[in-house]
């Protein structure tokens, strides 16, 4: 799954316990759905699929539909 259809599932509460459970902000996430050239660092992005339990995949991070 990618960040934008963790973001429709879960809404923005959802991303919300998704930022704080990886150490990251809000505003961040959001950055990654909405702009076309934003991807996480490999290291963020293990660390997205982990706090999502492994809903999130890196390959979803990595290439993501807009």
């Amino acid at each position: 799954m990618n960040i934008n259809a963790y973001y429709i599932k879960h809404g923005t509460p959802g991303l919300a316990r998704l930022a704080d459970a990886a150490q990251t902000k809000l505003s961040y996430l959001k950055q990654l759905i909405y702009s076309e050239k934003k991807s996480p660092s490999m290291k963020m992005a293990a660390r997205l699929v982990k706090a999502s339990n492994n809903e999130l995949t890196l390959e979803g991070l990595a290439n993501p539909v807009k």
